[in-house]
């Protein structure tokens, strides 16, 4: 064991978290490394939009690193920015960056209202309008006008951020890991409104303070999504842009219902109740590479898939935890130890 892995140990075992970790086993020590790869030149990888995306790339230079290639990481900027500059290319344009691929389909849709199939070919799968039937009257079934984000499957949801992409970039495979947004309560403000579903939301909204990170309100899972969806009209937003802040204002009951993503270790650690969705308001959100397409070596595909097929959610709340509170790791040290001793 590295003197990574052994001081994390330590800080595990101060956090209390021991047990997660003698579940473990190997995260990626199966891959083979390419003798060819050193002539490929550099492969720069973006840190994507978040924190969570940060510590994902570093686990992927890790592993691309192990498979001999020579790995830079480089800070990408918003979706669009980092998207614009993969797509445009040139020497410095990083060639992959982890996203999550819900934020991808909502971001190249417009928030799901541009609907690929009007300009192609109509795909069941897609969209509940794309697949509806024709009119009573017999004529031919109404142009689709958006997408239905909602009601599609997680692996619609993959198939249409390919169709969507810009035509140079491309994913490769999807990790089962994802962070989807969730409605959060305390156990507390469960127990007062008998609260386990977003469902059961519906009767309270108006006199609830909803804490969310900027621009919840105007997305199509926000205020449209909940009254759509649960009849749910929150009596008040209160944004709030910085994560851990947000989690401290629902710990002290500052807000009574927080957005927060369902890797996050504050959940657990905070004893907070997430509400179920069955209505799937919030979609799903699969860590995925994002790459320009037709530029890597298959050595470099199959050791990113190779991640994305041992990468589950447990992983990124354990990632989350080394790199949160008073004993937190940098995002490399975290990813050093993913990809040597892996959590499961």
């Amino acid at each position: 064991m590295s003197s990574v892995s052994r001081r994390i140990v330590r800080l595990l075992c101060l956090a209390g978290a021991l047990l997660l970790l003698l579940t473990g086993c190997g995260g990626t020590d199966e891959i083979t490394p390419d003798p060819s790869a050193s002539a490929f030149g550099t492969v720069r990888i973006g840190r994507g939009t978040s924190a969570e995306t940060g510590v994902i790339a570093e686990i992927y230079a890790r592993t691309l690193r192990d498979a001999g290639y020579t790995v830079e990481v480089v800070d990408g900027g918003t979706r669009q920015e980092y998207l614009s500059a993969m797509a445009e290319g040139g020497d410095q344009a990083p060639l992959i960056t982890p996203d999550y691929t819900g934020a991808l389909l909502l971001h190249l849709t417009d928030d799901g209202a541009r609907n690929p199939s009007v300009t192609e070919a109509p795909t069941p799968s897609v969209s509940a309008a794309a697949s509806g039937a024709a009119s009573a009257s017999g004529g031919p079934t109404p142009t689709p006008t958006g997408l239905n984000v909602q009601g599609m499957s997680p692996g619609d949801i993959s198939s249409t951020v390919d169709r969507v992409l810009p035509r140079q970039l491309s994913t490769l495979d999807p990790a089962s890991a994802e962070n989807r947004d969730a409605l959060v309560v305390t156990r507390a403000t469960a127990a007062k409104y008998e609260l386990s579903s977003i469902s059961d939301l519906a009767a309270h909204c108006g006199q609830l303070r909803f804490g969310t990170p900027p621009g919840f309100a105007e997305r199509s899972y926000g205020t449209a999504g909940l009254r759509r969806l649960y009849d749910c009209s929150p009596g008040r937003y209160v944004e709030q842009s910085d994560p851990s802040r947000l989690v401290d204002e629902l710990a002290d009951a500052t807000v009574d219902v927080a957005d927060i993503p369902t890797a996050s270790a504050a959940i657990g650690q905070n004893g907070f109740v997430v509400l179920e969705d069955p209505q799937a308001d919030f979609i799903a959100q699969q860590v995925v590479p994002v790459v320009r397409a037709d530029t890597l070596p298959s050595s470099a595909v199959d050791a990113l898939n190779t991640v994305s097929g041992k990468l589950s959610t447990s992983d990124l709340t354990f990632l989350d935890q080394l790199m949160s509170g008073p004993d937190a790791v940098s995002a490399q040290d975290a990813a050093a130890f993913w990809v040597q001793e892996g959590t499961e």
